[in-house]
């Protein structure tokens, strides 16, 4: 048995073992967790407040978030750096309608809602995307994690054999890089776990009633509701916004133009 006593890097693996707590049941305590932080934001001064947005509105121009404030009914979401400087950056501010309005039409096109369809068939679609999500992230995760282990492995036995090792920690280091690439969205996708679940509940509802998609027109004039779906939203101007979903697919969209 060789011991590594710092001689080598040293790598923690997760989920490698059977775990203790199921995840499902993880996920649920996570959820409680977030719903509470959010519960005792609002609680807070106004400046804590957390909303559907916050931290998922991003300035394409300096990479800041946009920070949400309220003047009135009127809701405007202002680029971080700008509200410290105008000169930091050149963004202006954008009105919560007017990507709100993009974000409703790049659900209904990607998703390809249609209002003359009253059948639930649109209601399980959208469950099934849903529903997908996390074991879709979950199955990357784990894909990323198998490739590592294979890596380390045969690094390991090279050096164990005395061989050369430069090309397979170049392999490993590759793997290491693209995990690092897509924990961040790995991050995102688990904090948005809230949202979801309140969403599938509504989506279930929905099919217990006469007319679903009356209801479902509804329900996506509520930013909480189209969080579960719309991961991340990158303003490149007021005008135009690109838009991540939650299974990664982008759709940018001009509201000079339409989806493009």
């Amino acid at each position: 048995m060789v011991v590594n006593n710092g001689e080598r890097n040293q790598y923690l693996i997760s989920d490698h073992h059977e775990p203790i707590i199921r995840r499902h049941i993880f996920d649920e305590v996570q959820a409680l967790f977030s719903k509470n932080n959010k519960n005792n934001k609002k609680k807070s001064k106004g400046r804590w407040k957390s909303y559907p947005f916050s931290g998922r509105l991003v300035c394409a121009r300096c990479g800041r978030n946009f920070i949400r404030s309220a003047n009135g009914d009127v809701v405007t979401w202002r680029c971080g750096s700008r509200s410290k400087n105008i000169l930091l950056c050149s963004m202006k501010g954008i009105k919560e309608e007017k990507f709100k309005q993009p974000l409703v039409q790049a659900f209904i096109e990607r998703y390809q809602i249609d209002y003359s369809n009253h059948s639930t068939s649109q209601i399980t679609r959208l469950i099934k995307e849903l529903q997908s999500a996390a074991s879709s992230r979950e199955f990357e995760q784990n894909r990323f994690r198998l490739d590592l282990e294979r890596a380390l492995l045969e690094e390991n036995t090279a050096i164990l054999k005395s061989s050369e090792v430069s090309h397979l920690t170049e392999k490993r280091l590759a793997v290491e890089e693209r995990m690092a690439e897509r924990e961040s969205w790995w991050e995102m996708v688990d904090r948005d776990y809230i949202y979801r679940k309140e969403a599938l509940d509504v989506l279930t509802n929905l099919k217990l009633v006469g007319d679903p998609v009356k209801q479902l027109r509804q329900q996506m004039e509520n930013l909480s509701f189209l969080r579960a779906w719309a991961v991340r939203i990158e303003a490149v101007s007021p005008y135009l916004f690109s838009i991540t979903w939650v299974s990664g697919d982008k759709t940018e969209i001009d509201l000079t133009k339409g989806v493009i």
